[in-house]
Order: structure tokens, then C-alpha cells, then sequence
């Protein structure tokens, strides 16, 4: 934060606001105010739930004398006399939300972008806060400080050396080496942890809340049995809007936070989260603008890129120029293969990214809108044509080591917590033979050193009903985003 000198229009000195001098973005400095006697000022940080305190008596030789822990995004800092008023823009705490939107409910209506108080929508159910606190006298902003920093999960040691086990192929120190060299990051639409895997006997679910339980998706619940059950997962976004960014960015900044809700409830303002105007840009840049920077080289099908172009420069030249982003009348099926087709391309030519972003949408649903698919075809029409997501790079001799992520959102209800989200991870390696199974034709999955050239099976009693075998791949979270799985089990021997 910058303490400017008015009569020069000049920076005069630069105060360190967040809970570690060389902290990454993140913290959100966002509202400022002074002592009655000028000698102290309060820094509200957003994003690290506290107020930092300087002794600024002194012009140019202002220190940091600690922290105040408030309430859940503190968005304005204010005094008045002896007494301290933060307003905490998203109250004490998240809420579930049973009676939440619910796309397969006829009284329930599912628009894109916009609330409704009449139900638990999200962003209805949070209430803000204002905290009053009396200046504190040193003693007491010590032991404010030290709550503060046990609230907080970041420190400096957890930054440069993650939690895991020794092996991992995701290295747990920055800079270590990783045996994958592909990454598919797939991001779809509005599906909580309970609405799709709330039924599984495995996880710590609500079956209550499931809408597309296994009958549905017999994919995602069998690649969350064969590779991993993720049910603790919790995301940090509440719509689309800060979503999107949270999914890319690792984080949404107070524009963002602040505007989406507007927005949202038709009080002002356009949809302009996903690149499409600077002031929702993160300082620190995208994932892409990482891997700009890091050498990595990469490529987005329809996630910030919109009407066949780059919202944000990064994108300039790593984008299809022929895959369709947000179009309701658009199948995802028509998506994959718009992915397949580039994607073959980059290989013919060995050009293929290590990492892809992808983009599908359908699960996000119409509702019981007339004249739309319904919600249970949206989400079950999507597994035969998400199947080249998986077979494809598995059927590529070079393509030895890859990975998948898919994220769910939670705009949808949940009981437990709406910040439930599902995700799925998929390692490629070296996979014996593999049957996977569905309410369409069986068909095998060979090794991925496997030159293609073995026929599908047409033994099957349902390769008789035609269809397309039903493989998804895996999912990611965007605001609320989830992807496909493909079911699958292991052979005799």
C-alpha cells in the first residue's frame, strides 16, 4: 500500500500490509482509515480476515505494529473515538442451503448470471456483519495478532513446502521435478459434491441432495471408486463470476467480490468475470500467464476465450479458433469433438500443449425450460461424447504421462456445506487392459503404448441398442464445475 504525498503527487513511502512481507497476491487490501488522533491507521485485508495496524506518527518511518482478526471479508474500516467498526462483507460463516436451486424442481427456475431470493440461492443466504472493536492497548494487540495468524492456513513454510507423502507425483517442494508432462484441466458447470456423489456409500454424502446419483453418471462414480473419492473437498467461490477466477487464478479480487453481486441481482453492472475487462484481472496474472512466464506451453478450449477470441492477452494465439465456449444450443458432444480434431492436429505435427483448459457447459441445464433438454439429459447426454476426453490420449504412444483435473462448483443446495465441491483426478500411466462399462456398448481400454488397431467388442448385449460407448473423462471447478468420469473396472487377471 502507497502513502502518497497529495501537494506532489508523489509516493513518499510503501507500507507492507499483508501477514509475511513477500507474501503472494492474495491478501486484498481494500479500505483504510485513521485513528481520531492521526497516529495510528487500520488496513482492512479482505482476504486474510483482519485489520493490520500501523503507527504511522512518524512520515516515512511508519512500522507495523499487528493485526486485528474481524469477520469474514472485512470490506470498510472506520473509527470513532476509542471504538473501531469493520464491516464484514460476507458475515461470520457459509451456510448450507437444502432448499437451494434445484434445476429438476418445477418451481424452481434456472436462469444464467442471476439470483433468486426466493429460494437458497447463494448469494442471498450470506448477511454481512459489523464487528466493534475498542482499540487495543499492546498487550492486547499482541494476543490479537497471534489469533490471527493461527486463523490463517498460509504461512511462509506451508508456501515453499506442501503437506504429502514422499513419491507423490505432484512434487510437494516448488521447483522439484514431476514425472507428468500433460495436464488436462477441464471445467464445467453448477454441480455440488452431493448432487452427483451424494449417493455413494464410500463418501460422506447426502443422499437427499443427489439429483444425478449413479443410474445417471455411472461414470463419475466409477472413476471415483477406481482412482480416488475426494469428499472433503471445499472451494472458495460462490457463483460463476468469482468462480472462474478462483479456478485460474487461485484467487478473485475486490472488484470482482464486490461487483458480481450487483450484477447477479440485477441492480447494475455487465458479466465481465472471465477476462473480459482488466479491472477483474489478478495481479499476479493467470495460469496461463504462469506458464507464460514459466516456458510451459498451453492452449484453452473455450475458458476465457469467447465468440471464437482471446479475452485476455495471454490467450492471444493459445486458443482453438473453432470451439464453441458459452452456447446453450451447443452439445458438449459437439465440443469434444471440436477438441478431438485440434487435438489430433497437434499431435500429427508433436505440437500438443502440456497443459489444455477445456471448457464444457451443458451440466449447468436449462431447467425444465419448454422446448429445452431436460436437466437428466443434459448430464447423462454428455457421457458417450466426453469419451475421446479419455480414450484420445490414452491412444497416443508419446502421451505416457498425463493428468486430468475436473472441479466442481456449488452454486446448487447443499446440506453439509454449498462450498462442497466434487473433483476428480485421473493419472495416465501404464493401465492394464480396462473395461469400462456404461449403459452403452461396452468397449476395452488398452495400455497407452497400445498402437489402436484392436476392434471394439460387439458381443455385448447392449451393442445391439447402438449409441456410442459412455466414457467421461474427469472434472474441474469453475465457480461451480464439474466434469465427466467413465466407468470403469478391471478384468479377471
Amino acid at each position: 500500500m502507497h502513502v502518497v504525498d497529495l501537494t506532489q503527487y508523489k509516493v513518499v513511502e510503501t507500507l507492507v500490509a499483508t501477514l509475511f512481507p513477500d507474501a503472494p497476491t492474495g491478501s486484498t487490501s481494500n479500505s483504510v482509515t485513521l485513528s481520531p488522533d492521526e497516529k495510528t491507521l487500520y488496513i482492512a485485508n479482505a482476504d486474510n480476515n483482519c485489520i493490520a495496524v500501523f503507527d504511522v506518527a512518524e512520515i516515512q518511518r511508519s512500522r507495523s505494529r499487528g493485526f486485528i482478526p474481524t469477520g469474514w471479508y472485512p470490506t470498510c474500516v472506520r473509527t470513532v473515538g476509542k471504538w473501531i467498526f469493520v464491516t464484514n462483507g460476507k458475515g461470520f460463516s457459509s451456510f448450507p442451503n437444502p432448499n437451494g436451486p434445484n434445476p429438476v424442481g418445477k418451481k424452481h427456475k434456472v436462469d444464467y448470471q442471476k439470483g433468486n431470493v426466493e429460494e437458497q440461492y447463494i448469494g442471498g443466504l450470506m448477511k454481512g456483519t459489523m464487528s466493534v472493536v475498542a482499540a487495543p492497548n499492546e498487550r492486547l494487540l499482541a494476543e490479537y495478532t497471534r489469533q490471527v495468524y493461527r486463523n490463517s492456513p498460509y504461512s511462509k513454510e506451508r508456501e515453499k513446502l506442501a503437506e504429502g507423502e514422499p513419491g507423490n507425483p505432484i512434487p510437494q517442494r516448488i521447483g522439484d521435478p514431476s514425472p507428468i508432462k500433460y495436464v488436462f484441466y477441464i471445467i464445467k458447470e453448477n454441480r455440488t459434491y452431493d448432487q452427483v456423489l451424494g449417493d455413494m456409500p464410500e463418501g460422506n454424502g447426502d443422499t437427499s441432495l443427489c439429483l444425478f446419483p449413479e443410474k445417471i453418471t455411472p461414470n463419475h462414480h466409477a472413476l471415483a471408486r477406481e482412482f480416488v473419492l475426494l469428499d472433503n473437498f471445499y472451494v472458495s467461490a460462490e457463483v460463476s463470476a468469482d468462480g472462474h477466477n478462483w479456478s485460474t487464478a487461485a484467487y478473485a479480487n475486490d472488484f470482482t467480490e464486490k461487483t458480481w453481486v450487483t450484477s447477479y441481482g440485477g441492480r447494475g453492472g455487465d458479466y465481465v468475470y472471465e477476462g473480459q475487462n482488466k479491472l477483474t484481472w489478478p495481479q499476479g496474472g493467470f495460469i496461463w500467464d504462469h506458464c507464460r512466464r514459466a516456458g510451459v506451453s498451453y492452449r484453452t478450449y473455450g475458458e476465457f476465450a469467447d465468440d471464437y477470441q482471446a479475452n485476455i492477452p495471454a490467450l492471444e494465439g493459445h486458443f482453438c479458433p473453432y470451439y464453441t465456449s458459452w452456447d446453450t444450443n451447443v452439445k458438449d458432444t459437439t465440443r469434444v469433438t471440436q477438441w478431438k480434431r485440434d487435438f489430433d492436429s497437434l499431435v500429427a505435427i508433436q505440437a500438443l500443449p502440456r497443459l489444455s483448459t477445456l471448457r464444457l457447459i451443458n451440466d449447468h441445464t436449462e431447467g425444465l425450460r419448454r422446448g429445452k433438454p431436460t436437466p437428466l439429459c443434459t448430464n447423462g447426454r454428455q457421457r458417450p461424447g466426453v469419451r475421446p476426453l479419455y480414450r484420445t490420449p490414452v491412444k497416443k504412444p508419446r502421451l505416457e504421462r498425463k493428468r486430468r483435473f475436473c472441479i466442481g462448483r456449488r452454486c446448487a443446495k447443499r446440506r453439509r456445506s454449498r462450498r462442497r465441491a466434487p473433483i476428480y483426478r485421473i493419472r495416465y500411466q501404464s493401465f492394464c487392459e480396462t473395461e469400462i462399462r456404461g449403459p452403452y456398448p461396452v468397449f476395452h481400454q488398452f495400455d497407452v503404448a497400445d498402437d489402436g488397431t484392436h476392434p471394439w467388442p460387439a458381443t455385448h448385449e447392449s451393442a445391439r441398442r447402438g449409441g456410442d460407448p459412455d466414457v467421461a473423462v474427469f472434472y474441474k471447478k469453475c465457480g461451480s464445475h464439474a466434469v465427466p468420469g467413465f466407468a470403469f473396472q478391471r478384468q479377471p487377471g
